[in-house]
């Protein structure tokens, strides 16, 4: 009896572990955000000392693309790591996220 009562605690503490985040995810979130910040940083420089030709407003929309795509990725990490923490639904933090997607860079 008790080792089948260890064996289901073990089962249980094994599927909570596996269905958390890992440090390397935290790791890749945080990895992200500076690189935001730094796109960010590289999309006002080009605004204000570009000479505004093809060449500069190209780069300036590559920018903006990469920054469009690590703001999803980390919409789609958090709306995940809020399900897992919450137990189910993101729907209360939702509206603050589309919010945030809507502010200026």
């Amino acid at each position: 009896m008790r080792t089948e009562l260890a064996n289901e605690f073990r089962r249980l503490m094994d599927n909570e572990i596996e269905s958390r985040p890992s440090a390397m995810c935290f790791e890749f979130a945080y990895q992200g955000k500076v690189a935001m910040d730094r796109i960010r940083f590289a999309i006002r420089s080009v605004e204000r000392f570009a000479n505004h030709s093809g060449p500069a407003l190209e780069a300036n929309l590559q920018l903006l693309e990469a920054l469009d795509r690590l703001q999803s990725a980390e919409r789609r990490f958090q709306d995940a790591w809020c399900r897992h923490r919450d137990g189910g639904s993101r729907e209360s933090h939702s509206s603050s996220a589309s919010a945030n997607e809507n502010s200026p860079v």
